[in-house]
This record gives structure tokens, sequence and C-alpha cells, in this order.
């Protein structure tokens, strides 16, 4: 269970951080008849497109939004992803941690 929602989290990041590649394809298809972009039309083209690639990099910001909040929790960093199976995702802000993995194995760095 604990390497399934691993996988899964690693899965939902990568997915999202292939926006560029979205932002491509929105505009290819802008340029065709095809210009409805439906998940089942874009799933393909990006696990084509993901196979390409040697690395990919970038920033991100998230902003979590709770019930137990007022405002949402925004943070702010860098994922690295690097086929098979290495992978890096950093926040440097507000609370900083990283997380890596290689294979079988996970490291969480938490400075003191």
């Amino acid at each position: 269970m604990r390497q399934t929602s691993r996988w899964l989290f690693l899965l939902t990041c990568i997915l999202l951080s292939l926006t560029g590649v979205l932002c491509v394809l929105g505009i290819e298809a802008a340029h065709s008849e095809d210009s409805y972009l439906t998940v089942p039309l874009l799933l393909p083209r990006i696990e084509a497109k993901a196979k390409t690639l040697k690395t990919l990099r970038g920033q991100f910001k998230q902003h979590k939004f709770t019930r137990l909040l007022a405002s949402p929790i925004e943070s702010q960093g860098f994922f690295y992803w690097q086929p098979p199976d290495r992978f890096r995702w950093e926040v440097t802000h507000p609370a900083p941690f990283t997380l890596v993995t290689r294979g079988d194995a996970v490291l969480v760095y938490t400075p003191d």
C-alpha cells in the first residue's frame, strides 16, 4: 500500500509538471479541426511526449485549501525528473524539505 501511494504521488507530480506539454498540445489542437481537448485525446499524447523526455525540471507554486485555516497554505519550490525512476521534489518556502526517489529508495530531508 505504501509503495502504491508513493507511485501515485509521483505520477500525479509528473502529470502536473507536464503542463507545458499540455499548453503546446492545446495550441496545436486550436489550429486543427480537433479543437476540443479531452482527457482521452490528451493522455496518449502526453504519454508519447513523456517517453521522449530525457529529463524534466521546473518550478511550482502550490495553494492548499483547508477548512481549518482562513487562508490557503502557499508553498513553492522545484522538481526534477529523470526517467525511469529518479524524482526530486524540493520545497523551498515556507517550510523547506526535499523528497528524493531512486528506484525503490525514498529519502525525505527536512533541515533543522
